[in-house]
């Protein structure tokens, strides 16, 4: 259901102009990943943490040129 959602979400983005589209994805969250490089998107190295409470919990950029 999530990659549906995502190529709508891509067209639309396409079609307002957009040239590139970036997700901040949990390191851990490795669903989120797999579907995200399935699509295309490919990691860009940049990385960070969520706000507190969960400043523990790093984040992976990803993105995908469109």
């Amino acid at each position: 259901m999530a990659a549906p959602l995502v190529a709508v979400v891509l067209a639309w983005a396409r079609s307002a102009g957009y040239e590139r589209v970036v997700l901040e994805v949990g390191a851990t969250n490795s669903a989120a990943i797999r579907l995200s490089t399935r699509i295309g998107f490919v990691a860009t190295g940049g990385t960070g943490t969520r706000p507190a409470p969960r400043i523990h919990n790093r984040e992976q950029e990803l993105a995908l040129e469109l």
